[in-house]
């Protein structure tokens, strides 16, 4: 498990692009003040569920939001969930950081894999044995 200072350093540089240098970095993974930041630059949702528990989404990163929350369930429904991430748990502001950090690491490997080339097929040689 990760301190909260590594997750916190983590959010600020692939969340917000933040370049840090040894300076003091915002508690989003402990602090819900700081948390409703990431909350809001990724769109995530956050359901209630039983007991003090929460669900926590990223949608897709080309969303800006979605239209309803019947449009949310159908989503979920569906289960496409590229370039998404979600958590669950009673501890909202970490849950919110586990899911954001889920979510921008699928995304950047989904793209590394999108941009990465396919080496063509060589030309296979018609060289016959000498006997």
């Amino acid at each position: 498990m990760k301190s909260s200072r590594e997750i916190d350093t983590r959010i600020a540089q692939l969340v917000f692009g933040y370049e840090l240098s040894g300076q003091p970095v915002n508690p989003y993974s402990t602090d819900m003040r700081f948390a409703q930041e990431v909350l809001e630059k990724l769109k995530m949702t956050v359901i209630p569920i039983q007991g003090s528990e929460w669900f926590v989404f990223v949608g897709p990163e080309d969303r800006s939001g979605w239209e309803s929350p019947t449009t949310v369930l159908q989503f979920l429904e569906a289960g496409n969930f590229a370039g998404c991430g979600a958590a669950s748990g009673t501890d909202l502001p970490a849950l919110i950081c586990e899911a954001a950090l889920k979510a921008v690491e699928k995304r950047a490997t989904e793209k590394s894999t999108s941009t990465e080339t396919v080496p063509s097929e060589q030309p296979q040689n018609n060289v016959r044995p000498i006997h």
